[in-house]
Order: structure tokens, then C-alpha cells, then sequence
């Protein structure tokens, strides 16, 4: 980890707009492993940067333009993100727990294996993300867009795993032991969507719970959603 003042960190700032601005002179940000606990980097033009194994802990981004930057392994824990743009930003590995992603863009982004506990998605873009193998326990993704049509609604992590979950899987009349049966199937010939509610692509579900049917389907590929556990004996018998 390297340490970066102030006055050098004013002149990589700079150099970096030159960069994106095509002049003469201009150097694309390299802070890769650089010490910036605490920083204020708000509405910095951070775009394309590279932040590879940074450390951002409780810095401030607030509003920070991070369009395709190299985020790998960043800590990005208890950072204030709010309405900062990271759209097609690598965050993969990147320790984002507790930090404040309220408003924030990550249209795009590769979230694959960040750790997101605790973290306030509320209002977040999270259209085209790869969250393959992220942790989102504890987080608040209220009002989270997964895509276009998609937007999760007032609830925990904890809780739409807990409560949205298995009364979704049981919205069709199938008990939550012959859904769960198919948890390990990622195709509509036997998903557990399909088996739910007899269909073969989400737009054949009802259209009430299209939303949350679209929801699920691009959680469960990313594999975030654990199976549930079948709540009664008679739900066991009736499979």
C-alpha cells in the first residue's frame, strides 16, 4: 500500500482530466494500491482510472465519476458513494460494506464476488450488473432497478431472501419443497420459476408478479439466492 499527499493526488487529478480531455501531457490515473483512507474525492472525474487493491475506506466519492474504472479488490468500506457514476466499473472482489451507494450508477458494473454487506443500495442502478457470488447480506436494496422493467421494492436482503422468496415460489399453488426440488436447474425446462408457475419465460408468469418473477431470475442466475427450506412437515409430505 503507497501512500498518496494531497498535492500528489491534486496532480494525478489533473493530469488524469488532461487525459480524458486528449491533452498534451495528460497521464490516465494509476492509484493502484494507493492509501486513500478518508479522502475527499467528491465529483472528482475519476473515469477510466485505475484503483486496482485501492484502499477508499470511508472516503468520499460522493457524486465521483468512476465510468469504467479498475476497482479490483478495491476496500470501499463505509464510502460514501451517493449518486457517484459506475457504470462498467470493475469492482470485482471489492469490499463495499456499509458504504452508501444511495442513487448510484452501476449500469454494467462487474460486482462478481464484492462483498455488498450492509450496504445502502437504495435507488441504485444495478441494470446489466454481474453480482455472481456477491454478498448482499444485510444490505438495503430498496428501490434497487435491477433492469429496465425491474425494481426492487422496499425490503432487506435479508428479508426478500427470507419473505419475498418462498411466498414467490408458493405464489402458484406449488409447495416450497417441489420448487426448491429444482433449485440446481438454470433452464425454463425445469427452473424454479418454471415449476412454479408452469411457464417457460418470465412474460408467461402472471402479470402482477412479472416484476418480482424477473427479479428472482436474474438473481438466481447470478446464484445469490440460497434454496429455502421447506417450513413444514406437510409441505414435505405433499411433494
Amino acid at each position: 500500500m503507497r501512500t498518496v499527499t494531497a498535492d500528489e493526488l491534486a496532480t494525478i487529478l489533473a493530469k488524469h482530466r488532461d487525459w480524458l480531455n486528449g491533452k498534451e501531457g495528460g497521464a490516465r490515473a494509476n492509484l493502484a494500491r494507493a492509501n486513500l483512507d478518508g479522502a475527499n474525492l467528491a465529483r472528482a472525474n475519476l473515469a477510466g482510472a485505475n484503483l486496482d487493491g485501492a484502499n477508499l475506506a470511508r472516503a468520499n466519492l460522493d457524486g465521483a465519476n468512476l465510468d469504467r474504472a479498475n476497482l479490483d479488490g478495491a476496500n470501499l468500506a463505509r464510502a460514501n458513494l451517493d449518486g457517484a457514476n459506475l457504470a462498467r466499473a470493475n469492482l470485482a472482489r471489492a469490499n463495499l460494506a456499509r458504504a452508501n451507494l444511495d442513487g448510484a450508477n452501476l449500469d454494467g458494473a462487474n460486482l462478481a464476488r464484492a462483498n455488498l454487506d450492509g450496504a445502502n443500495l437504495d435507488r441504485a442502478n444495478l441494470a446489466r450488473a454481474n453480482l455472481d457470488g456477491a454478498n448482499l447480506d444485510g444490505a438495503n436494496l430498496a428501490r434497487a432497478n435491477l433492469d429496465d422493467d425491474t425494481q426492487l421494492t422496499s425490503e432487506t436482503w435479508k428479508e426478500y431472501r427470507e419473505k419475498i422468496v418462498p411466498a414467490l415460489c408458493t405464489a402458484g399453488g406449488k409447495t416450497l419443497v417441489k420448487v426448491a426440488a429444482a433449485w440446481d436447474c438454470h433452464t425454463w425446462q425445469n427452473c424454479p420459476m418454471a415449476v412454479a408457475f408452469d411457464i417457460h419465460s418470465p412474460e408467461e408468469g402472471p402479470a402482477l408478479l412479472l416484476p418480482r418473477i424477473r427479479e428472482f431470475v436474474q438473481l438466481f442466475d447470478a446464484k445469490l439466492i440460497p434454496c429455502p427450506i421447506a417450513q413444514t412437515e406437510k409441505e414435505a409430505a405433499a411433494s
